[in-house]
């Protein structure tokens, strides 16, 4: 049985263990590319030993995670991001037995079926990434440029561009703050929201 913590507690977890292992579900999208992105960088910063695993990005979230991160070490914490249940969890050929050994689970959906050892859990979040946002916040970790972008492409993404109705104020307050970082905006929106592959243009101008 899962139990249920909240930012800080997640944040004394992090902190008291190592050796992390991010994994989200398959076929990511920019929520949970940005959240494993995000919270490989936040670990980074406070010296942890940290690996992930994804499915293959589409090409305009490659930007992300140019390259899996292997884990060179054994019996890793594995946290989930970003994910309802564990039959989500993806990127873990070969080693199918991770989704029964899940230490903590980062999610924002409201109809999670909880899965790991400790679950961090708002269906009132946007987005994942909002709630990576808190715990970089609680761990004192500076918010970079890079680490911002992850996150930002997050919760842009899971909004419709801060346009669906699960858009908050307090995710407009959150925008705000990463976009003080610096990094370019203009550019990550052309890349999530105005390019589209050839072969979809191709298959749009058949429908039409």
């Amino acid at each position: 049985m899962t139990e249920f913590i909240t930012v800080e507690q997640t944040r004394d977890f992090l902190l008291e263990n190592d050796g992390f292992l991010l994994l989200t579900h398959s076929n990511p999208d920019g929520d949970a590319a940005g959240s494993v992105a995000a919270m490989y960088r936040i670990l980074k910063k406070l010296g942890k030993n940290v690996a992930f695993s994804l499915d293959t990005l589409p090409k305009n979230l490659a930007f992300l995670a140019p390259e899996q991160i292997v884990p060179v070490f054994s019996d890793p914490f594995v946290i989930s991001l970003d994910c309802g249940s564990a039959k989500q969890i993806g990127g873990i050929d070969g080693a199918e037995g991770l989704r029964e050994n899940v230490s903590l689970s980062i999610d924002h959906h409201a109809g999670n079926t909880p899965f790991a050892k400790y679950t961090l859990l708002d269906g009132g979040k946007a987005a994942a990434c909002e709630l990576v946002y808190e715990v970089a916040r609680s761990l004192g970790v500076d918010i970079d440029e890079r680490i911002a972008e992850c996150l930002y492409v997050g919760i842009s993404t899971d909004t419709g561009c801060f346009r669906y109705a699960n858009t908050t104020p307090q995710t407009h307050e959150i925008a705000a703050s990463l976009m003080k970082t610096g990094f370019d905006c203009a550019k990550v929106n052309r890349l999530l929201f105005e390019t589209v592959s050839k072969a979809y243009i191709r298959f749009e101008s058949e429908v039409i």
